[in-house]
């Protein structure tokens, strides 16, 4: 479970959210009312001005991005270079260190991933969403964080579905970030972010 209270001072507003749930999150809001900051600050790569984070109890307030336990995903979260079975080898690696991974075989089937020779930065925005996706829950962190990371799917609803049921099963903690209001159908609780705080819906 991710729990945190953090501060920080952004250009028209203060960012002030104290927020501690179980299950997956769904966060919507405006642009640019505090949400991508919000996940910059839990994941480490953006310090907050005061507070804590702490992922199952464990306080990673001065850890580093790769030390917490928490992997951030956005659209443009893909190496360009790698073809997807070497992007979810990657993930795959990454678990290993923490001796934690999911099959990769079923991980490929569940999620429906392409299987191609090409590159990454050959494939559609979809389909470098659902490898990026895939390759942050092979590597079985504790939270994964998806900042607008489902927007370019064609099949949306059930590639969410499918990737929702492997972290649970798995033990992960999802929250996710939308512009798209039917997402949250998939969430156990959703929050809205406003000017910096967050105000929950349920």
């Amino acid at each position: 479970m991710m729990e945190c209270s953090v501060k920080k001072r952004l250009k028209d507003f203060f960012l002030d959210v104290n927020l501690k749930e179980e299950g997956n999150i769904a966060i919507t809001g405006e642009n640019g009312s505090g949400k991508s900051t919000l996940a910059r600050i839990v994941s480490g790569s953006l310090k907050q001005d005061e507070g804590y984070v702490r992922i199952n109890g464990r306080d990673v307030t001065h850890k580093k991005p790769g030390e917490r336990g928490v992997v951030l995903v956005t659209p443009s979260s893909f190496v360009p270079n790698f073809t997807p079975f070497k992007h979810l080898k990657w993930g795959y690696k990454a678990g290993l260190k923490r001796g934690n991974i999911l099959d990769l075989e079923t991980v490929i089937q569940e999620l429906k991933l392409p299987v191609t020779e090409k590159k990454l930065s050959e494939l559609s925005l979809g389909n470098r969403e659902r490898v990026s996706l895939a390759t942050a829950l092979i590597g079985r962190p504790d939270v994964i964080i998806a900042d607008e990371a489902f927007s370019n799917i064609n099949d949306r609803e059930s590639f969410m579905q499918s990737f929702i049921s492997l972290c649970k099963k798995n033990s992960i903690q999802l929250i996710y970030i939308t512009q798209d209001i039917k997402d949250v159908n998939h969430a156990e609780h959703h929050y809205i972010m406003r000017n910096g705080r967050l105000e929950r819906e349920y």
